[in-house]
């Protein structure tokens, strides 16, 4: 049993040894560098928000005012040809105020958001000022996007991952070297969607409205950018 327990132990001391000495493979050489890739497409599609907020001296007061103007609007659109499932509710809420501390003059308010999607780009400006006319006060937007956003990210991805070899190519040139096999390749995630690039695009009220003339809204492209992180090979 003594035999056995010292037998183990110089096992182990030996398998310990040969770890200490074992040396380490030495980390490869890389030139690691961010690729930038963009394209441009004109938007196809244009979202907007329409808010409605009303209020009363009752609950029923104001949620009926509320609901009012929300089916004007839900039957203008209908009208102007927009599709059912390009229209949503997002947001519907009552609250009552206090307009003094005794909490004896209550205000009350219903404030509704609508999101809407026109497939058609060049329809944004009629929809919005028939919108106004039927007494909708707040419209927030428009958002321009791209049926073929999936797309054009992936053609944007490809373009990031050619511009990083490209600028790890030139470091390793500027040493005198090369690069070899790529070691590592990360997608970097933008916080945000596509941009308008060349455009102006701004929250419209009743009273900027009646101050326009002519076409108000610029289209402009979307500028749509990925960026890759790639580790090369050094040789």
């Amino acid at each position: 049993m003594i035999r056995t327990a010292i037998t183990t132990a110089l096992c182990g001391f030996t398998l310990l040894t040969m770890a200490q000495v074992t040396p380490a493979a030495p980390p490869p050489s890389l030139v690691t560098t961010t690729g930038v890739g963009t394209v441009y497409a004109q938007p196809d599609e244009v979202h907007f928000t329409i808010e409605i907020n009303t209020e009363g001296e009752d609950l029923v007061q104001a949620k009926t005012q509320n609901a009012e103007l929300a089916s004007k609007a839900l039957a203008y659109l209908k009208q102007q040809g927009v599709e059912d499932k390009y229209v949503q509710t997002a947001y519907l809420s009552v609250n009552v105020q206090y307009r003094d501390r005794a909490r004896l003059d209550p205000r009350y308010f219903a404030n509704q958001s609508i999101q809407v999607c026109l497939t058609d780009v060049d329809a944004y400006e009629t929809v919005s000022l028939g919108l106004l006319e039927r007494g909708i006060t707040g419209l927030r937007g428009p958002r321009f996007a791209s049926t073929k956003s999936d797309a054009l990210r992936a053609e944007a991805r490809v373009a990031a991952v050619k511009d990083a070899r490209e600028r790890a190519l030139a470091l390793a040139k500027a040493l005198g070297q090369d690069i070899g096999k790529a070691y590592s390749i990360t997608n970097v995630v933008a916080p945000h969607g596509p941009t308008i690039g060349y455009a102006r695009a701004a929250d419209m009220t009743i009273e900027s409205a009646a101050s326009t003339s002519g076409p108000g809204v610029a289209t402009g492209q979307l500028e749509i950018t990925e960026r890759v992180t790639a580790a090369f090979h050094l040789r």
